[in-house]
């Protein structure tokens, strides 16, 4: 459904750059449609003085479009005013082939006509079609041809009544446009008494889109092959009559804000999805729907409870119930396999989904169980996990999807763990979460990345096997405190990538890695601890030099002040923003005397001769950073090996003295608190 495409490219956004999503046709369309238009434009002159809100644009001027040539007859309900024969090609105007608004004391036909092309408007208000009626009425559309109409192929946008719609054909190349409301027939708020039927539509996102109420709609034998929705009810009370239609891949789905939303249509079981019938339940208890449902093609729940649904073959919906079990179905070849909209407690078991667009979906739910199904090739996701919260996600197979699990939008205190997620192009998503336990799954071959986490908290991924995912382990866009504890990442070019993300703990995983262990950007205060790192000696790329003494520029113990006895080792680094590297002496100096060269040049003095102490200021403008010896025994106490220890002085250089100082304290309250806890 829309609200699911709208989501999906919220991430898209953020990894476009490492996965590519694959378009395939199932409809040609050719040039110059041979075989399909046989009409040529009539009075083509006169089409296009008339251009307005679409190429041709009536305003309640009926009268006006007759003397034009545009259409003809009398506007009565024997002789209506009739626009025919006609073929109108919108591909070079951002417009709506035909666009009446205001009609509403004259009949009207449009009929053998042939649209195309229509562009794709920027919201509701502005939404493009072959035919566009906006509070018109008392029309009539048939025997059309509707091809490439974006966004809409006939849209009654708003108070449109009386309106018969059939024996149209509705056509669309999904390859050419990435319309996210495209609809064959959209129906809108406030219109009534409308008749939709004997259509075919071919390859549009949703079939039929009924909006925001409208009533005394019939949706009556119509052949629907949609990619999303074959039949699509958004917001609707009141009853919307739905029979003997035939859909293919997209079912008949919904979205409301409560259960009557859903609950108070009339559909019959004489539509079929995929060649089974459409079984509509309601308000039931304790139902075993299995095979006694005779050739099932899709079973939809409303507001039903305690239910087992087993043994089927056909797509299951559960809308706004609870305590149902879904177990050992096999699923194929459907828009939506799974899917459970705003119910609790659902267990979903040992169950088959392959071949849909989304194979298990949940959309806003608590405490459902997802366990031990074979979920692969399916489109855009194995599973689709939005708002859904408090949930195991347990020893289920994912593979060959394009997102192995798309976890997103406030899905909290989820357990995902011991899952088989493989092969795909995305493995694990996770988007706008906290306090998610990702653990002991195998993460295997997925093109992108193995896990993803853009937006979340909290997030703690522990005891995973995580391998052969190309080109990143595992990567963290714009999140906080994660904990990554106890993998194995091997065997990518990069076993991290940070962006933006920081205070998270990276303890006791075993890296191995072609070009480096990690990529930080924007990063800060991530602690690394405890972990075993390899290059592999493949030839993949250079990694990164770790060499952070190769940029020390000199060390020496000064005397801190004129009563000090002691002496204060101090240590000055270059600034990992500057370009250039400063060349100068590496080896002690007597402090009265200290400064810095290059080119054999004086550059500036670092230390005051009269206090006899580091002058800050100098090592500003000199570019430097300064580590003294005791923050350096600080850092000792984290538990680093030699390798983690250069890195984190490295990522240090970032920070001025003050803000090393604050970093340490809160690793240092955060270890603590990890220790009392254990």
């Amino acid at each position: 459904m829309i609200k699911h495409k709208a989501l999906f490219l919220i991430f898209l956004l953020t990894s476009l750059f490492f996965s590519l999503i694959s378009c395939f046709p199932l409809f040609q369309v050719s040039n110059n449609f041979d075989g399909i238009l046989d009409e040529e434009y009539n009075n083509l002159e006169l089409i296009q003085s008339l251009f307005g809100k679409g190429i041709i644009y009536i305003d309640d001027n009926w009268s006006d479009a007759s003397s034009a040539g545009l259409c003809y007859g009398e506007g009565t309900q024997i002789d209506p005013y009739r626009i025919e024969g006609i073929t109108i090609d919108a591909s070079s105007n951002l417009t709506s082939c035909i666009y009446i608004e205001n009609s509403n004391t004259d009949y009207f036909v449009v009929r053998n006509c042939t649209f195309l092309n229509t562009s794709i408007g920027n919201d509701v208000k502005n939404y493009h079609a072959g035919i566009k009626l906006v509070n018109s009425s008392r029309g009539t559309i048939y025997n059309n041809i509707f091809i490439n109409t974006s966004n809409n192929g006939i849209l009654l946008s708003s108070a449109c009544k009386d309106v018969e719609i059939y024996d149209n054909i509705f056509l669309y190349d999904k390859t050419i446009s990435k319309d996210d409301e495209l609809h064959a027939i959209r129906i809108g708020q406030d219109c009534g008494y409308i008749s939709v039927s004997n259509n075919t539509i071919t390859n549009y996102l949703i079939g039929i889109g009924i909006y925001s109420d409208p009533f005394d709609i019939s949706i009556e034998d119509n052949t629907i092959e949609a990619v999303e929705s074959g039949i699509y009810l958004r917001n609707t009370y009141n009853p919307v009559f739905i029979s003997g239609n035939e859909l293919t891949h997209g079912g008949i789905s919904f979205l409301g804000d409560n259960a009557s939303q859903y609950a108070n249509h009339v559909i019959y079981p004489n539509n079929t999805l995929n060649g089974g019938n459409i079984y509509y339940l309601i308000n039931q208890t304790s139902l075993q729907i299995d095979q006694g449902y005779t050739n099932a093609g899709q079973v939809i729940l409303v507001n039903c409870n305690d239910c087992e649904i087993f043994e089927l073959q056909a797509s299951i919906n559960v809308y706004h119930s609870n305590n149902n079990e879904i177990r050992d179905n096999i699923v194929q070849a459907y828009a939506h396999g799974i899917w459970i909209e705003q119910c609790n407690e659902t267990t979903v078991s040992n169950n088959t989904i392959n071949n849909c667009t989304y194979g298990l979906g949940i959309w806003k739910g608590e405490r459902n169980e997802l366990q031990k199904n074979n979920i692969f090739n399916n489109s855009i996701a194995g599973m689709f996990l939005y708002t859904n919260s408090l949930s195991n996600i347990t020893d289920n197979i994912i593979q060959d999807n394009l997102f192995g699990v798309y976890n997103l939008i406030l899905s909290n205190f989820n357990n995902i763990s011991h899952n088989e997620i493989l092969n795909n192009d995305i493995g694990l998503n996770e988007f706008l979460n906290f306090n998610n336990t990702i653990q002991e799954n195998e993460i295997h071959n997925n093109r992108g990345c193995g896990i993803n986490i853009t937006s979340c908290f909290f997030t703690s991924v522990i005891e995973n096997d995580i391998s052969h995912n190309g080109p990143y382990g595992m990567m963290l866009f714009n999140s906080l405190n994660a904990s990554i504890d106890n993998n194995n990442i091997i065997l990518h070019d990069y076993s991290l990538y940070f962006y933006r993300s920081n205070s998270s703990v990276v303890s006791n995983n075993i890296f191995r890695y072609y070009v480096a262990n990690r990529t930080e950007i924007e990063s800060k205060w991530n602690l690394f601890i405890g972990n075993t790192y390899n290059l592999i000696s493949e030839n993949r790329g250079e990694p990164p030099s770790n060499d952070l003494w190769g940029e020390l520029i000199l060390a020496s113990a000064i005397v801190a002040s004129v009563s000090t006895a002691g002496a204060v080792p101090i240590y000055l680094f270059r600034k990992r923003k500057r370009n250039k590297p400063l060349k100068g002496f590496k080896q002690k100096i007597p402090a009265q005397s200290l400064a810095i060269f290059e080119d054999n040049k004086k550059v500036i003095d670092i230390f005051d001769d009269q206090a006899k102490g580091i002058n800050p200021s100098a090592v500003e403008a000199a570019e430097l950073t300064m580590y003294t010896a005791e923050f350096l025994r600080e850092i000792d106490q984290f538990g680093f090996n030699a390798e983690e220890r250069a890195e984190f002085l490295q990522d240090m250089r970032l920070f001025t003295p003050r803000e090393r100082n604050e970093i340490v304290e809160n690793i240092k309250r955060r270890l603590e608190q990890a220790s009392s806890k254990n």
